[in-house]
């Protein structure tokens, strides 16, 4: 009986942590997605920079 009961905190513990690694995830997914953008927006204005200057 011990044994069995002591499975709901471990249960419990595994679950939070799942719960807080889909969040990070998330997060950093987010994040990854935010700095495409930002580098994409870099690139096309200094692609139309040296083009306008130098081509």
């Amino acid at each position: 009986m011990i044994g069995c009961l002591l499975l709901f905190p471990i249960a419990g513990f595994f679950l939070a942590m799942g719960v807080y690694m889909s969040t990070m995830m998330a997060l950093f997914g987010a994040l990854a997605a935010a700095m495409g953008i930002y580098m994409g927006g870099l690139i096309a204005y200094f692609t139309a920079f040296f083009m306008f200057m130098f081509g």
